[in-house]
């Protein structure tokens, strides 16, 4: 426990409240109002008792019915760029685009396909500022990693916001995603290793042709945080993956020995 939660709740002034990161703040209301914990943070039900076997989904911090909508793609898609194949059976296989023309990143890890709860929780998070979701959002990205059995990093580095628009939403849902990550000992956070310094338009309201060249030249890296590293990239979502190549090119041509990506949901 860090050294903001050690100090005792009746003697944290603002100034100390207002140094803890979005999702901490959450996990303190959770300490000091216990009963909060009895209910499920997705629709507010009583929660029942988890099992106990840390790699199971059944730990997620969820009713039974919120469980049993969040099951989590093991199986059935291309471990390289993260596409879905129909037959969901079978291990991850590389696809045929990522055979002949692969991303640059080497891994992809997602916990489940961009659609009902998850895309449900993604929204949420991320459009109506609901942080309290940080938790569970934190436990299905280490399960993910678990899954795929990912190794550390040297470096987590969060997808950037551009300043202007981090100011208008007010955070940024990379970098909260990655706190956690980076708690679980999966590597170091650093936030200032990638910066965005052009402010694009959001890449869903644009055409899937235009989506790469709207993200040229919007990134950059700190080639003395990144040069001999090996970096998790995390985001929320992967779609066509123009955020990602161009986050993961402008890492590597930094001197990044890899990158890999780490993303919630895969749509």
């Amino acid at each position: 426990m860090d050294a903001a939660f050690r100090i005792s709740k009746f003697e944290r002034t603002p100034r100390q409240l207002a140094t803890l990161s979005w999702s901490r703040m959450a996990r303190l209301v959770q300490e000091y109002f216990p009963a909060l914990n009895k209910r499920c943070p997705v629709c507010g039900a009583l929660k029942d008792e988890a099992s106990s076997d840390p790699a199971s989904t059944a730990t997620l911090n969820v009713c039974a019915v919120c469980r049993s909508r969040l099951v989590q793609r093991i199986t059935g898609y291309c471990p390289r760029c993260g596409k879905l194949y129909e037959v969901d059976a079978g291990p991850p296989m590389l696809c045929l685009d990522c055979r002949l023309s692969p991303p640059p990143w080497h891994n992809v890890y997602f916990y489940g396909p961009y659609n009902d709860l998850l895309k449900s929780l993604v929204l949420r998070f991320k459009f109506q500022a609901q942080l309290g979701l940080g938790r569970l959002l934190h436990d299905l990205l280490r399960l993910s990693l678990q899954a795929a059995e990912a190794t550390s990093h040297d470096l987590i580095v969060p997808i950037p916001l551009h300043p202007r628009k981090l100011r208008d939403r007010g955070f940024n849902q990379s970098l909260e995603l990655s706190r956690g990550i980076s708690h679980d000992g999966f590597g170091n956070l650093r936030v200032n290793a990638l910066s965005r310094i052009r402010n694009t338009p959001a890449q869903h309201t644009l055409p899937r042709a235009q989506r790469m060249q709207n993200l040229k030249g919007a990134f950059q890296a700190d080639n003395a945080l990144v040069h001999g590293r090996t970096v998790l990239l995390v985001d929320d979502i992967l779609t066509t993956g123009a955020t990602a190549h161009a986050a993961a090119r402008t890492l590597l041509q930094a001197g990044a020995v890899s990158v890999d990506l780490l993303v919630l949901a895969r749509a």
